[in-house]
């Protein structure tokens, strides 16, 4: 990436604490954390919308504080694989996988929130295990779908609608 690339990304992340991020911004912070923390290429694959495919790894964090959400990230079992190869060398632990993929939610939450709403205070953030049942009725307030070596990942994030507009 070039060192001008760079800084127009930065310059279009900027400013974010006066609202939601757009899809391609929450690509762009999703995708900075997975090249430095897991060395993992990704692409902006588009919003996602409507029902998705059935992925294994599904990891949710409920944010309470300034306001409400709920951060949804769903991705295909081989990226589970692929995130403890780049930890451990060795993709063979099944276990390892869906922990390597919750800790890189939990260090893509921190840099989600302190990226949008660098002045605002959430409460402590962990990511659990959720599935749809869990998932708020609405559609998401911003979504996206990244591919990471050709396989789905996808980011849904909702701000509760009765903290919509503190947000906005």
């Amino acid at each position: 990436m070039s060192s001008e690339n760079f800084a127009e990304k930065q310059a279009k992340l900027q400013g974010l604490e006066s609202g939601l991020p757009t899809s391609e911004q929450l690509y762009e912070i999703f995708g900075k954390v997975l090249a430095k923390w897991a060395y993992l290429p990704s692409e902006y694959a588009g919003i996602q919308a409507g029902p998705s495919a059935v992925l294994s790894l599904e990891q949710g964090v409920y944010l309470t504080g300034a306001f409400k959400g709920t951060l949804v990230v769903r991705a295909d079992a081989a990226i589970g694989q692929l995130l403890v190869e780049a930890a451990l060398g060795d993709a063979s632990d099944a276990d390892s996988a869906a922990d390597s993929f919750r800790e890189i939610i939990n260090v893509f939450c921190g840099h989600f929130l302190t990226t949008c709403w660098r002045s605002i205070s959430f409460g402590s953030f962990l990511p659990v295990p959720i599935s749809r049942p869990s998932w708020p009725a609405e559609e998401p307030s911003v979504s996206c779908l990244v591919s990471v070596e050709g396989r789905p990942l996808e980011i849904r994030f909702w701000i509760d609608s009765s903290d919509r507009k503190k947000s906005a």
